[in-house]
């Protein structure tokens, strides 16, 4: 969703009555300019990428786990890298190439293993990924714009639920990154996520 698309507060506020009225609950007018901001705000979030927090962040470095079993990298020049990680399922990683994609997924949960601190099984599944030429330019091309135009400060630490994505892109030889944390589906990196979700939600047929 486009700026120019988000709804004024006109629209917000009979949306709120009209909800209010189906529940049968009594509408809160002192709140409807709080609950307007803060939904056009999560809304502007939404539409860029944020900054990775700092490595003492990273729940202790379960990031670089996450990054060495997937091995960012080994991305060439052009390419890109997508982790999924949710918070109680096995993590995933789309990778974006100018011949291809494909996608892999660990058949252990890196996340636990990292936190009850056993040997990590860096056994991954991997699955080519059925997406035209057109669609995985385009692909490429909006994520590689979000990277490069994420926003300045860091978003939300991580947290321990939802779904964390983490974007990776290798331009004149440096290793970029920008990352989102379970991103509100009308949004466009809300609307981006869906889509991968979508391309990689099949059965692995390979294993790495």
């Amino acid at each position: 969703m486009k700026k120019d698309q988000f709804p004024s507060f006109e629209e917000f506020k009979r949306e709120q009555q009209d909800m209010a009225a189906a529940l049968g609950r009594a509408y809160n007018a002192a709140r409807i300019e709080i609950a307007y901001e803060e939904h056009i705000k999560n809304l502007t979030e939404g539409e860029l990428l944020d900054p990775i927090p700092a490595t003492s962040t990273t729940v202790g470095g379960y990031l670089e786990k996450l990054e060495e079993v997937f091995e960012v990298n080994s991305l060439k020049e052009g390419e890109l890298a997508i982790f999924i990680a949710p918070s109680f399922y096995e993590e995933w990683q789309m990778r974006i190439t100018k011949e291809e994609v494909w996608a892999e997924q660990v058949e252990k949960q890196i996340w636990r293993q990292f936190d009850q601190r056993i040997p990590i099984d860096k056994t991954r599944n991997r699955q080519a990924v059925e997406i035209s030429p057109a669609d995985r330019s385009v692909l490429a091309q909006e994520c590689t714009e979000l990277i490069l135009n994420k926003r300045e400060r860091e978003g939300r630490r991580l947290v321990l639920d939802g779904i964390a994505y983490y974007f990776y892109l290798r331009q004149d030889g440096q290793l970029l990154s920008a990352m989102k944390h379970s991103p509100q589906a009308n949004t466009r990196t809300g609307e981006l996520v869906e889509r991968i979700g979508r391309w990689i939600n099949s059965k692995p047929t390979t294993t790495a």
